[in-house]
């Protein structure tokens, strides 16, 4: 193994708390966002809420330690997704 490609190994474990962060923030904006939405309109917009859903699903899923989880939580997150998705795409296309 080169030098470079051993440095990249060994900082490969900081990617998914590094990830998992950036993911945090978007969330945590994106909330903020729906409640300045909210206040000035008084109206919940399903769009909003979907996609902080996906992304907060998508933050606990990077974070996750995939070792000790078992077949069904795996299954769970990914039909979660899939629900989530499937809404989101019907309220896109309906509006």
């Amino acid at each position: 193994m080169n030098g470079k490609a051993f440095k990249l190994a060994r900082r490969q474990h900081l990617l998914p708390p590094v990830i998992g962060l950036f993911l945090m923030v978007l969330i945590g904006l994106e909330l903020l966002t729906s409640v300045k939405v909210f206040l000035q309109d008084h109206k919940l917009h399903a769009e909003a809420m979907f996609l902080i859903a996906l992304t907060a699903i998508t933050w606990k899923i990077v974070i996750m330690d995939s070792s000790g989880v078992s077949y069904m939580t795996l299954f769970s997150l990914a039909a979660l997704v899939l629900a989530l998705s499937v809404g989101f795409f019907i309220i896109r296309k309906n509006s």
